[in-house]
């Protein structure tokens, strides 16, 4: 048989890891589900949130290194105009 192996550096698609983390929070929830319907949800809910987590850093990671690496420092507010 032929073994397949993902090496550490082959990215994995977006739709990918949605797939995983799916099938993650349900075997979470089926986990969950011998202790109440309520945990099961909050257990669910919470795996959703560590993907949303992990999602969100991955997409802010590439454009922070870009500011950080430009040496771009926050600009001052504008003082805000008295007349609306």
């Amino acid at each position: 048989m032929q073994s397949w192996r993902v090496s550490s550096r082959a990215p994995i698609s977006l739709i990918t890891k949605r797939r995983l983390a799916a099938t993650e929070a349900l075997q979470a929830g089926h986990r969950a589900a011998g202790r109440g319907i309520e945990a099961a949800a909050c257990e669910i809910r919470a795996q959703a949130l560590r993907e949303a987590i992990a999602i969100i850093r991955a997409r802010a990671l590439p454009a922070l290194e870009t500011y950080q690496s430009q040496g771009v420092r926050h600009a001052e507010r504008p003082e805000r105009s008295t007349s609306r």
